[in-house]
């Protein structure tokens, strides 16, 4: 491999591990899910997990407001939608952390268990003290925490 190759193989790498860590800190206006909900901030998030095995795909509406402590307080209205994985449980996972750096993990409810023209909403309630925020869209089989996921948004 040449160099100018591994040059351009590098800077995309960083660019891409760059962009999914700041995951609030680039500017935002409300999008009107969250500005009627009284958040300052938002974004809408589309992904799918076919980049690994496929069968999950979410929209969400990620809002969050910053705290005074330079935390977030955040709250996430989503849809799931099964696109081929019949009775796998396709689902929204957040992962989060704190200020002290834990990786928190929650798969929230309703989730879509039929292959089929039909998808569900939910809400994964407000919650505080997060540093970054990822959504995910995940198979879950039941109470599994999710597996074939996609990557972090």
């Amino acid at each position: 491999m040449n160099n100018r190759l591994r040059a351009i193989i590098g800077t995309v790498t960083a660019m891409v591990a760059v962009a999914g860590t700041l995951t609030f800190a680039a500017p935002a206006s409300a999008n009107a899910t969250c500005n009627t909900r009284g958040y300052t901030n938002g974004r809408t998030v589309g992904i799918t997990n076919s980049d690994n095995g496929g069968g999950a795909q979410v929209v969400a509406n990620v809002c969050y407001t910053k705290l005074d402590n330079g935390l977030f307080k955040a709250a996430v209205w989503y849809t799931v939608k099964d696109t081929k994985a019949n009775g796998a449980g396709a689902a929204i996972r957040m992962e989060w952390n704190s200020g002290e750096g834990d990786i928190h993990y929650d798969v929230a409810d309703p989730r879509d268990w039929e292959y089929d023209s039909t998808e569900v909403s939910g809400y994964w309630g407000e919650k505080t003290n997060i540093k970054n925020l990822w959504i995910r869209a995940c198979l879950t089989n039941s109470n599994s925490e999710g597996h074939h996921c996609s990557i972090k948004v």
